[in-house]
């Protein structure tokens, strides 16, 4: 049983965890450490029903040790069977962050180093929301490098929203949410082209970190390939649309029937 995690070092394929592998523990991710040596993201099953964060795994050599967000003082999880998420990220100058949240928990927390190394955590508290997993993605904005923390708030009988901070080398930002115009919720986050993008059910919004707006329309269900320069790929049901940084949308002519349908399949 367990998870396992495959590596390839150049020359082969290298495989980590699974049934008596490294103390029970199941290896998630990999990032990347000083003097070439990698960071092994690990965490502990407690239950099937989630994880608990615990110290990275060093492959490779190096001399600076990493820090061990294990010791932090996490919300605690709600319960022996509480499910619990865990999420990973590092900026490319080797700042790393945990996310731990258990659901039924109004508050999550967030360990992150600083430049110097030092292991901080900050609690977060949405009462009277519940939020979703938090989860980060990393990239470029406004010509910075951020790693971004979000999560979906819920509240009963309320519309949802987004909680987003953005944080850098040294410390935090709060962001605010899209306008929010239905109870359905987020499907998706990402960053792309130096801005900040969320998708909402049918509507996707652009950020530059300060405000949104209003970016195009998609139909309830269709599939988004977001590209590094803020182009959109849409499927939706029988074509395929482009939608460029400025948001004008191109129609792609496609392969005649049967092959159409069966590419589309």
């Amino acid at each position: 049983g367990g998870s396992l995690l495959a590596h390839w070092n150049g020359k082969a394929w290298q495989w980590f965890g699974g049934e008596g592998h490294l103390g029970g523990h199941d290896p998630s991710g990999v990032l990347r450490w000083h003097d070439g040596a990698m960071l092994f993201t690990q965490y502990l099953p407690r239950s099937r029903r989630g994880a608990i964060i615990e110290p990275f795994r060093v492959v490779g050599k190096t001399s600076h040790p990493p820090p061990d967000f294990s010791v932090l003082h996490f919300p605690p999880p709600k319960g022996d069977d509480a499910v619990m998420s865990v999420d990973y990220a590092a900026l490319s100058t080797l700042e790393l962050f945990a996310a731990f949240q258990s659901v039924g928990n109004r508050s999550f927390g967030i360990g992150r180093t600083t430049s110097t190394g030092n292991a901080l955590l900050d609690v977060v508290d949405v009462s009277p929301s519940y939020p979703a997993p938090v989860r980060f993605v990393v990239g470029n904005l406004n010509g910075q490098e951020r790693a971004i923390a979000w999560s979906e708030l819920r509240r009963r009988n309320a519309k949802s929203s987004l909680w987003l901070r953005s944080y850098d080398r040294q410390s935090f930002t709060p962001l605010p949410s899209p306008p929010s115009f239905s109870e359905d919720g987020y499907a998706h986050v990402w960053l792309a082209g130096g801005w900040l993008w969320a998708r909402q059910v049918t509507n996707v919004w652009r950020s530059d970190g300060n405000s949104w707006s209003k970016h195009a329309t998609v139909s309830n269900g269709a599939q988004l390939t977001p590209t590094a320069d803020g182009t959109l790929w849409v499927k939706e049901q029988d074509s395929i649309h482009r939608i460029d940084p400025q948001g004008q949308r191109q129609e792609i002519p496609f392969l005649a029937e049967p092959a159409k349908n069966e590419a589309l399949t």
